[in-house]
C-alpha cells in the first residue's frame, strides 16, 4: 500500500524516483453496462528532478533506497 511520504518510482521509467506528497481519488466518467467505474485512486509525486505531477498508483512502485 502506498502512502504520502513513501519513496517511488514510475514503473516504466524506473530511473525517474520521487516521493508522494497526496493521494486522492479521481471521479471516472465512464458507463458500463452494470453502471458507473469505480473512483480511480492518484497520487501527486514530487520528483527528485522537481518536476511535480500526477499518476495513478497503479503505475507507482515503491523504491528501497
Amino acid at each position: 500500500m502506498l502512502r504520502a511520504g513513501n519513496r517511488v518510482s514510475l514503473l516504466f521509467n524506473m530511473g525517474k524516483k520521487g516521493t508522494i506528497l497526496s493521494i486522492h481519488e479521481v471521479k471516472n466518467n465512464t458507463w458500463m453496462v452494470g453502471g458507473a467505474a469505480s473512483p480511480s485512486i492518484v497520487a501527486r509525486v514530487q520528483f527528485d528532478d522537481g518536476e511535480l505531477c500526477e499518476h495513478y498508483v497503479s503505475e507507482l512502485m515503491v523504491v528501497d533506497d
